[in-house]
């Protein structure tokens, strides 16, 4: 979900982390024990990852019952302390209570808004039933389903407040009841749409590839004049920009391949395709562990500073790169902004680079949260 989120956020542009918002909701089991959680929460503060800021919602709901002796479930004491590990604020808040639960969540926007950090809303409630229809918790948690079998609800206690305090009059709240069953049953819209038949201008038409045989023929060429030109581009380094002996060895005979005086290695010719598409004005991500340099030394769309330690250049006109992403090459002149670009929302530390198309350096800073 995060994923999808970013690649909204990228096509948004700039704006892109105010406009789009990831929520995920969480069970008080998964959270703690699920690792795909850690990673995200790893990679949230990454240049290539990194959404501005996840809301997090626990439904601490016990649903890990057969399990919740704490000697038993975890090792901390609660479930959401795992995203102490990137110091997000955590708002522990009674589910019995939908007036906090509305508050603590206007809170946590406004958070993530303005420090573009993760926040996390913990509601500590209940599960009333099992898994199931057959599963029975009592089995394992006896004494806490006595006390929950003796609880009226939030919904009701939530209808009583309103009653007394003249908000709502007697027999209201049943009537939302039957009406919300109702419409149920009858097939129609819980709420009424805001707006209808609306189109986003970011939303992509799908229409023209619905069955289409996937053998279908379409011409990819790219002219020679063309693949000499992003030959060049992909081979050309600044002066002042030190490579490592081998890699510079892959960069003179990537120069020759493109003069046609070596025979194009796989390395080269999937810069290539990489720098024809991104000129033709397509996105390229590649993502995963070394898909800079590629896990073989073979790919190199990104080059490191043999002088600086984070001196690193992906061979792109696109912003949106990190250290384990990387835009794949570009070689046209109009992918590349009039002026430099700077990583906007970023939650990685400051770090100097080069702009390769002005051949300046700048620095980005991101906005400082406090320290929970």
């Amino acid at each position: 979900m995060a994923g999808s989120v970013y690649a909204r956020q990228v096509r948004r542009g700039a704006e892109g982390k105010k406009q789009a918002l990831p929520v995920l909701i969480h069970g008080d089991a998964a959270v703690a024990g699920q690792g795909v959680n850690q990673e995200m929460l790893n990679f949230s503060n990454t240049r290539g990852y990194g959404t501005g800021g996840t809301v997090h919602i626990v439904v601490n709901n016990q649903i890990g019952f057969t399990t919740s002796d704490l000697r038993d479930y975890r090792s901390s004491l609660y479930c959401t302390d795992i995203f102490k590990m990137i110091e997000a604020p955590i708002f522990h808040v009674n589910g019995d209570d939908p007036e906090a639960v509305a508050l603590v969540t206007q809170i946590a926007m406004e958070y993530r808004q303005e420090f573009k950090k993760d926040v996390v809303i913990d509601i500590v409630c209940f599960r009333k039933l099992g898994h199931n229809e057959q599963d029975e918790p009592m089995v394992t948690q006896p004494l806490m389903y006595k006390k929950i079998a003796q609880h009226a609800g939030t919904r009701k206690l939530y209808a009583d407040k309103l009653a007394a305090q003249g908000v709502i009059v007697a027999g209201d709240a049943e009537q939302m009841i039957k009406d919300y069953r109702a419409a149920l049953d009858e097939g129609r819209h819980l709420i009424d749409p805001v707006i209808s038949d609306y189109q986003s201008k970011f939303a992509i038409d799908w229409t023209p590839y619905i069955n289409v045989p996937y053998t279908e023929k379409c011409d990819t060429t790219v002219s020679m004049t063309e693949m000499q030109r992003l030959s060049k581009r992909l081979t050309t380094v600044p002066d002042n920009f030190t490579l490592h002996s081998r890699v510079q060895k892959i960069i003179d005979d990537r120069k020759q391949m493109g003069e046609g005086k070596l025979p194009v290695d796989w390395g080269m010719a999937e810069n290539l395709a990489y720098a024809s598409l991104v000129a033709a004005g397509y996105n390229i991500r590649v993502s995963g562990e070394d898909v800079g340099r590629g896990t073989f030394f073979h790919r190199h769309a990104a080059l490191h500073d043999q002088n600086r330690e984070s001196g690193t250049r992906a061979l792109s006109g696109r912003c949106r790169t990190s250290q384990k992403t990387r835009a794949a090459s570009c070689a046209s002149t109009r992918c590349c902004p009039k002026k430099p670009c700077s990583p906007s929302n970023t939650a990685s530390p400051p770090r100097r680079r080069t702009n390769w198309w002005s051949g300046k350096r700048s620095s980005a800073t991101s906005p400082t949260a406090p320290r929970w």
